[in-house]
């Protein structure tokens, strides 16, 4: 009967384990900021902590409504991620790191944003136990040598890597990322060390090395003690409870499971005292009954287990597959309807820029080709403005054809060209910042060309936007282009799935014939396309 009680007993401290380890990891400051953004960040702490957390997001989101540069947005979206995180939101964390990381990478400071929100992605994805896909991102940060990572954040992604290899069982390298991490937290953030201390007790209890474990415990009582945290302590004692458990040693289990008693009885001296006395009076029991009684508690709750787990597996499986197999077919339905909506707009314009062609030809060139006629057959010299006004005509509705000077004077040149276009006609201002050197065919260098073009005559039509800026430059293997506008923005699913969105599916099908991707997002500060190219040479 001790042992059953144990068990319900580490249930309790696993949940409490866990809160504990959340709530220390996840209140970790971001560094290099301005002044105004360290006050934002010590103001969104304190709210944090007293749990106004509706409070700490208003106060984010105005500081962003109010963000005049990249940095700052990076700031205020890193921040809305830990308030997230603090409410146990994760996966809308991620997401919040990811906007931080897309105005981070439009600043100087790039690789130190980008190599921070690694770090904070790693800490969430193994807080959801996604222990693969953690591990994956602390390998790329481990292969930068943990560049521009604050002493504090190398020691837990130590921790993490430490806590990997336990669970692999690969004990000397956990012990090994452990020490390292101990190392560097002791100047850096002391008060942490109660946290490696227990990832240690139960490294060592895997290992059967009781001796260890209690130096790794007093360590850890001995931090908390010097920084006054009781919490510490509490989660010392709960990890030597989990230890002495998982290595069959009830006895100890028990003793230390009295001790936690005693430190937790101010939080909850009414349930504790309670536990206190059930675990005592079943000490009291013969060791024989207490292992019949967990053995068949064992065997009834490990067949109900099975079957509760094999039952819910299959009823998951088929609702998983059910939808899978629905959602698919809804949307491939979507995709052949959209698809044929598009192939028809594109013949319909086609078919009108054909016409309209014709008729700039017929009633344009061909009237004023004939009136030169007439005027040369009369002896009369035409006049050189009559003539240049037919050659720009003939340059205009061949530029529309094919953009003849892009063969000549290169992409580059050809967009701010075109650029330059828009601001002489005072239609939008337009700035561009492009960093191309032929990496691209000339094929995808026209369609690159035309994806410009289509959001420029999308930005000037629907957006009422006055600026909008153009950037293009590679990264690794990609190239990366955004067009972003000033506009009111609209809802992307929407305008996308009413089928008349032939400019935005332009982009898109360009893009995807580049063997790229876009990805357009909107709100009420602006439109922005981001479009990822793979560089096909250069």
């Amino acid at each position: 009967m001790l042992v059953l009680n144990l068990q319900k007993a580490v249930r309790y401290i696993r949940i409490s384990n866990l809160l504990l380890l959340l709530i220390l990891l996840f209140s970790m400051p971001a560094r290099g900021q301005q002044q105004y953004v360290k006050d934002l960040e010590q103001n969104v702490y304190h709210l944090n902590n007293e749990f106004k957390y509706d409070e700490s997001i208003t106060t984010i989101r105005n500081f962003l409504a109010t963000a005049k540069s990249n940095d700052d947005r990076y700031y205020g979206f890193l921040f809305l991620s830990f308030t997230y995180r603090r409410l146990f939101d994760d996966l809308v964390a991620l997401r919040y790191l990811d906007t931080a990381l897309a105005y981070g990478l439009n600043t100087a400071r790039r690789d130190y944003y980008q190599h921070n929100i690694a770090c904070q992605k790693s800490m969430i994805l193994f807080n959801l136990q996604h222990y693969e896909a953690a591990d994956s991102i602390m390998k790329v940060v481990a292969n930068s040598n943990y560049k521009d990572l604050s002493v504090s954040d190398q020691a837990k992604i130590f921790v993490q890597e430490g806590y990997i290899s336990f669970r692999n069982k690969n004990y000397s390298a956990a012990e090994e990322k452990y020490q390292k991490a101990i190392k560097q937290i002791k100047t850096a953030s002391p008060c942490d060390l109660p946290l490696i201390y227990g990832r240690q007790i139960q490294l060592y209890a895997a290992m059967r090395q009781p001796g260890r474990m209690d130096t790794s415990f007093r360590l850890a009582i001995k931090a908390a003690d010097d920084c006054e945290i009781a919490k510490s302590k509490l989660f010392a004692h709960e990890m030597m409870v989990q230890a002495y458990y998982a290595m069959g040693d009830y006895k100890n289990a028990y003793l230390y499971l009295r001790k936690l008693e005693a430190l937790t009885r101010q939080y909850d001296t009414r349930a504790h005292l309670e536990k206190m006395t059930a675990l005592d009076k079943k000490y009291q029991t013969k060791e024989k009954e207490t292992k019949l009684l967990l053995q068949e508690k064992q065997i009834q709750e490990k067949n109900f287990f099975i079957v509760l787990l094999t039952g819910s597996f299959i009823v998951i499986i088929i609702l998983g597959l059910t939808g899978f197999l629905v959602r698919r077919q809804h949307r491939l339905k979507r995709e052949k309807l959209l698809h044929t909506q598009f192939t028809g707009q594109l013949l319909k314009n086609i078919e009108q820029e054909r016409g309209r062609i014709a008729g700039e030809l017929h009633d344009g060139i061909t009237h004023d080709l004939l009136t030169l006629k007439n005027t040369l057959q009369n002896g009369i010299d035409p006049s050189e403005e009559k003539i240049d006004r037919i050659i720009n005509d003939i340059r205009q509705i061949s530029r529309n054809l094919h953009p003849v000077m892009l063969d000549k004077i290169g992409l580059k040149p050809s967009i701010e060209n075109l650029c330059e276009r828009y601001m002489r006609d005072e239609r939008l201002f337009v700035m561009t910042e492009i960093d191309y050197e032929k990496q691209l065919s000339p094929g995808g260098e026209l369609q690159l060309y035309r994806i410009v073009q289509e959001a420029l005559t999308n930005i000037e039509k629907y957006a009422c936007a006055h600026a909008a800026k153009i950037a293009v430059a590679p990264q690794d293997h990609i190239l990366l282009v955004s067009i972003k506008d000033n506009g009111k923005g609209f809802d992307v699913s929407e305008t996308l799935s009413n089928g008349h969105a032939f400019g935005l599916y332009s982009i898109i099908e360009r893009s995807k014939a580049l063997g790229g991707e876009a990805r357009i997002t909107s709100g009420d500060s602006g439109t922005t396309i981001h479009i990822e190219i793979p560089i096909q040479h250069g």
